[in-house]
């Protein structure tokens, strides 16, 4: 037997397993972090990837906005945007110059310990810091329509501002590819009506279809999630480009400044070497971390992680997904979608009105007709089950579960950061 310790909310877990059973466990390649991260993020903004510096961009007497993740995404603010503030003020632009805009997305509002947390007491001082609250419709205004239709409403702090500048990390994403770039800019500083228009194209263009194969992890061409949001960030013209990858345990990886195209780029290639882990054959039996706090604050967020196991998973295999989900499953509209147990009622229901819960669940609900999940979590067991989940309260209790559903001596994936990771079948 060996013994294994996963991410869990704001703790870790450990639990045994035969170690002839585990096919493999899906974690990053060693890569050395960056040792001296200041001097690097100065570096990389003197010196930027396919763009001007900010010296040759922003003018004194200019207003400037930050676009900054919230509260559910770990962009390390504290470290990174000290470094960015001094750089502007290098530049001739004040700090009274300067606004943050948190990119809230269709998440709810930070409180505001959170907002301190997220951008660390020094910069919270410094700078004025608004959240972009998606419902508040007349904090934004309309910039244009892509070619798909998306009418493009963006907060006017960002837009109003004379120069932007786009933060956020790069990993995996269950739908739009990858994380970090446009991004920032939808769902990030959207409107409601723009996130729904956008995140739309997550269904397959024909009715009945379900999901659009290409609206997935991995994958930014042809993906029409992708290339809407990158049609609405250009709509918005943002300057530079400051993304970070993170590894397992939110030490920075490498930094990404410069073109927000092009550096974000550079920065989904980094992810897919570092990050895509190529397997061979599925397991019975997949065991999955979300990553711990924030990944799995909720289980909206958890599922992305549930998102990358499915594809190391047989058909009629197990998932164990360990996710703490401190603040339950979700937005308050989520559990009204989990009464609907029809595929094609949920289908219809988002063509006519799209919800990212909505789709969270429709998939959620398609995975629990090809593999068992059981969920081990800190939400009620009545509410579990509703998931079609399998509930427990320890690894060891779904272990227990597992092996009572499997053959025996199942075949094992350990998945200690679901968040990150993504299998790719060969």
């Amino acid at each position: 037997m060996r013994e294994f310790r996963f991410p869990y909310g704001r703790k870790e877990v450990t639990f045994s397993l035969p170690e002839e059973s585990v096919l493999g466990e899906i974690i990053p390649r060693e890569v050395e972090g960056i040792a001296d991260v200041e001097s690097a993020i100065q570096e990389a903004l003197i010196s930027p990837f396919q763009s001007p510096a900010l010296s040759k961009i922003c003018k004194p007497g200019e207003k400037v906005a930050i676009v900054v993740s919230d509260i559910t995404r770990p962009f390390p603010g504290p470290q990174v945007l000290p470094i960015l503030l001094n750089e502007l003020n290098r530049v001739g632009v004040p700090d009274e110059d300067i606004t943050v805009v948190f990119a809230l997305g269709g998440h709810r509002r930070h409180t505001k310990e959170e907002q301190k947390q997220v951008l660390g007491e020094e910069v919270a001082r410094r700078v004025r810091y608004f959240d972009s609250f998606c419902e508040e419709q007349e904090d934004f205004v309309t910039i244009g329509t892509t070619s798909r239709g998306t009418k493009v409403d963006i907060n006017k702090r960002v837009v109003e501002a004379d120069r932007k500048i786009l933060t956020g990390i790069i990993s995996y994403h269950y739908y739009s590819g990858f994380t970090g770039g446009r991004k920032a800019v939808v769902p990030g500083i959207s409107s409601f009506n723009t996130i729904q228009a956008n995140h739309k194209l997550l269904l397959h263009p024909e009715p009945g279809a379900g999901h659009n194969p290409d609206a997935c992890s991995g994958k930014l061409e042809g993906n029409p999630v992708h290339e809407d949001m990158v049609e609405a960030c250009r709509m918005l013209k943002p300057d530079f480009l400051v993304n970070v990858v993170l590894s397992g345990h939110k030490n920075i990886l490498r930094i990404f400044i410069g073109d927000p195209y092009a550096a974000h780029g550079e920065g989904c290639a980094f992810v897919e070497s570092v990050f895509g882990y190529p397997i061979r054959e599925k397991a019975d039996l997949v065991l999955v971390s979300a990553g711990g706090f924030p990944k799995d604050i909720n289980y909206y967020q958890a599922h992305k992680a549930l998102d990358n196991a499915f594809y190391a998973a047989n058909k009629e295999g197990v998932i164990i997904l360990l996710a703490a989900c401190e603040e339950g499953i979700g937005p308050e509209s989520y559990m009204d979608w989990v009464r609907m147990n029809s595929p094609g009622e949920m289908e219809s229901r988002l063509r006519d009105y799209f919800e990212v819960s909505g789709h969270n669940w429709y998939t959620t609900f398609l995975k629990t007709e090809q593999v068992r999940i059981i969920l081990v979590s800190t939400v009620d067991q009545k509410v579990v089950e509703q998931l079609r989940f399998i509930p427990a309260q320890t690894v060891d209790e779904a272990l227990g579960k597992a092996y009572e559903l499997l053959k025996p001596d199942p075949s094992i994936y350990l998945m200690p950061q679901g968040y990150l990771t993504f299998p790719v079948f060969e």
